[in-house]
């Protein structure tokens, strides 16, 4: 109970009818809809009890409309604000059966169903209807859209037949979708999964973590020693790691930190930690000399993409008299390029190899790089063997993400896609994943990707899975910024292995000569914070520091909405905000509320729609927060809110990103957020003409190296850091690369066994005549 609430007795209430007050249960005809969240399933409502009065209920439960009937079990308390209200436990809507009550009911509870599609289906069937509603079949005779007529049903069935398996879940804090999810899984046997074993839930629906699946467990008297319990935990421990970006777990921490989160003794997680080894879920190893445990699919993983690199990691298939460098030449006059001598041998490491990494910080010339490396490639190509005059080597390019992806592409000239979208990522039921595989691999002799250290491991090695015999890989990125989401640190173990061709470009292009921003990358790097001065129009490098937080975002806001368009920055369109968390005053959350409230105040006559306490408003930034392959819109990509408008009795707001307009509905809304502000790991393939990165300490355990060189670096012409001075220290200092990964050792023992590769070259040794291979290995 919240502090702020009482629960209401009798004499506590004078004049109520002591009945009245003490009733645990509530009855009757919603008159009125105060709030409802069909996300989350809670509602706040007036309701005319059966006797008489009209009380206000609130809590979680089933889809509402005015008219309908609910009955619900709790407890009265009096909220300061808004009075004696009824808390529900759980509020159950009783299924309508006229066929008004079924307009209403499928207008106002369905997502995208509007009275006209419910007017239709009743009209057809009338007082059948209830009758038909499972059928997705009977509903689309109804001259309804499969997709709607699916939804109907699905929504039909949920509250029909699991009506008492909902009450229990949402008892649980687990809201419509989670709940949905979990019976799509089980069905009818979800009671039984729930009552005997709930911790299979971790494993079986998507979302569901320890936490949820251990409250339900213990809610129904499991006892905390059980050896359910002890397994869930100890893997729960494992995938944390994972999440961390780890692809192991320390053997020596992972029984005292389960210890800690079970509060049970480590003779019990002993016991129960030797049988999963048996088992073979989890697999002994050492990293480093170091006893470590991996989950037995990440491990495959690693061994696999560390097999596969080895493979690659072989001179490339060359005419002996090519003029590899003549060809370098004459494709970088034909761009208009001038290459510095780390370029040139870049190029030429790419051509000489199979597989080859280029790597450099911002404004190093990567770009350059690649367009001259993809140009002479194709006039080589008819002096490789076997030979390709006919026609230039058919080229993918691709990156991780949406925004890579289109930089890469204005970069180029040539076309680019996602990662996923290259491997054609299905979402088909029973057939979600990439089709593009070792069984259908891609049609190219070529294939480049950008922004190699967003790439996680399972990524890449997808990725080598789908590459045809005799494809070329090259892989492009900044081995200094923040790692991959997901685990592992793909791009710095390449490299770091000594058997990846690997070119370090280190000539700073971008920035104008003398430019602070391309010194304080170098500098930061060197664990040295770099100098900054105050804000002028002399310096593309600002410092403004303060201790209290509170006083940062002010300055903050201040600086986007006052200082920066005194100086001819546009805020809505040049500027972007980064800090490295979500939460707390200096997180992207209170950040995105009050520059909204700055730079795009409601207006009158304009929609707005709320969602998760968030309103959405015309001319919005707006950020997408997942892949959605139907409207080709990824996880990156930004846009703007152009309209909101209500479609058949529903609100829908419209997107545009960069030329494609894509409609959400409401219940769609979960995979967008303000980008006013967004983190630093969400900023990754970006750049801005002017960004803002905050540094407090308030996001202590996130402050390192490899965090705040990623915020300065997306900055093209202007960065300020505006925070805590020491909490831009902390995170000079802090090293944050390491993450507990075996591919690189995994890569440089398969390369000393390699024919191919025995004789390769220590990076003191490597020449820049050296027959194909590295000619700089770091």
């Amino acid at each position: 109970m919240r502090q702020t609430e009482l629960e209401v007795s009798a004499p506590q209430i004078p004049g109520l009818d002591p009945k009245s007050s003490d009733a645990t249960h509530v009855a009757g005809e919603i008159m009125k809809v105060r709030f409802t969240d069909i996300d989350t399933g809670f509602s706040i409502l007036r309701v005319r009890r059966d006797g008489g009065d009209v009380v206000t209920v609130q809590g979680r439960g089933d889809a509402v409309v005015v008219g309908g009937r609910i009955s619900a079990e709790g407890k009265w308390v009096v909220d300061p604000k808004w009075g004696r209200q009824f808390k529900a436990k759980f509020i159950q809507a009783e299924i309508p059966e006229t066929p008004d009550g079924i307009v209403r009911y499928l207008a106002n509870a369905v997502d995208g169903i509007g009275r006209k599609t419910a007017e239709r289906i009743v009209a057809k069937y009338g007082t059948q209807t209830a009758q038909v509603l499972e059928s997705p079949t009977m509903i689309a005779a109804a001259d309804v859209p499969d997709q709607k007529a699916k939804a109907i049903a699905d929504h039909w069935k949920l509250r029909t037949r699991y009506g008492r398996l909902l009450s229990m879940l949402y008892a649980h804090d687990i809201g419509p979708g989670f709940a949905r999810r979990i019976i799509d899984v089980y069905g009818d046997g979800t009671m039984q999964v729930i009552q005997t074993n709930p911790y299979k839930l971790i494993e079986d629906v998507r979302g569901i973590g320890f936490k949820t699946a251990d409250q339900i467990a213990l809610s129904q008297s499991m006892p905390r020693e059980a050896p359910e319990r002890a397994r869930a935990g100890l893997l729960s421990q494992v995938q944390q790691y994972q999440r961390s970006g780890h692809c192991a777990t320390p053997a020596n921490t992972l029984i005292a930190e389960t210890s800690d989160l079970l509060m049970v003794k480590e003779r019990l997680l002993r016991a129960e930690l030797d049988r999963l080894i048996h088992e073979g879920r989890l697999v002994e190893d050492t990293i480093a000399g170091q006893p470590v445990l991996f989950d037995k699919r990440m491990r495959d993983c690693e061994i696999e993409v560390a097999e596969r690199i080895v493979t690659l990691a072989r001179p490339a298939t060359l005419d002996p008299g090519a003029d590899i460098d003549g060809a370098i030449g004459r494709a970088a006059a034909a761009l208009g390029l001038a290459l510095h001598e780390d370029q040139h041998r870049a190029v030429a490491l790419a051509i000489r190899n199979q597989t080859a990494v280029i790597t450099g910080g911002p404004g190093m010339g990567k770009t350059s790089v690649l367009r001259t490396f993809l140009n002479a490639l194709d006039e080589l190509a008819g002096q490789s063997v076997p030979a390709a005059t006919s026609k230039a080597i058919e080229k993918a390019l691709a990156a991780p993400t949406g925004r890579a992806a289109k930089r890469m592409a204005e970069a180029t000239g040539l076309g680019a896609r996602t990662l996923h979208r290259l491997l054609e990522f299905s979402n088909a039921p029973g057939h979600r994943g990439f089709t593009r595989n070792a069984d259908n691999p891609l049609q190219v002799g070529c294939v480049v990707i950008d922004e190699g250290s967003m790439m996680d491991l399972f990524l890449i090695r997808d990725v080598l899975r789908a590459l045809p015999e005799g494809c070329r890989l090259v892989i492009v990125g900044d081995a200094d910024q923040l790692p991959s989401v997901g685990a592992g640190n793909v791009l710095a173990d390449l490299i770091a292995s000594g058997v990846v061709p690997t070119g370090r470009l280190t000539k700073t292009f971008r920035q104008k000569e003398g430019s602070a921003i391309a010194t304080a990358a170098r500098m930061i790097n060197q664990a040295t914070v770099p100098e900054m001065t105050a804000p002028s129009r002399s310096s593309d490098l600002w410092g403004v520091f303060e201790e209290d937080p509170k006083e940062v975002v002010r300055k903050t806001v201040k600086l986007v909405t006052e200082l920066l368009p005194k100086v001819g920055w546009e805020p809505m369109r040049d500027v972007q905000v980064l800090t490295p968390g979500n939460n707390n005053d200096c997180g992207t959350h209170n950040l995105n509320l009050l520059l909204q409230q700055a730079l795009n105040p409601r207006r009158d006559g304009e929609r707005w729609i709320e969602h998760r306490n968030r309103e959405f408003r015309v001319r919005d930034r707006i950020i997408q927060m997942s892949n959605n392959y139907d409207d080709d819109v990824f996880n990156g990509d930004l846009g703007v809110i152009v309209d909101i408008d209500m479609v058949d009795g529903h609100e829908t707001v419209l997107i545009d990103f960069d030329g494609n307009r894509v409609t959400y509905q409401r219940s769609e809304l979960d995979q967008i957020s303000h980008a006013y502000a967004m983190s630093i790991h969400r900023s990754q393939g970006g750049e801005y003409p002017v960004v803002i990165v905050v540094m407090t300490t308030q996001h202590y355990i996130m402050l390192r190296r490899n965090l705040i060189y990623t915020g300065v670096t997306r900055a093209r012409s202007l960065c300020c850091i505006i925070g805590q001075a020491r909490a831009v220290q902390i995170a000079v200092k802090t090293d944050g690369s390491k993450r507990l990964t075996g591919l690189a050792e995994r890569i440089a023992g398969l390369g000393l066994s390699a024919p191919y590769l025995q004789s390769v070259p220590t990076a003191s040794s490597a020449t820049d005549d050296d027959g194909g291979l590295p000619t700089e290995v770091f």
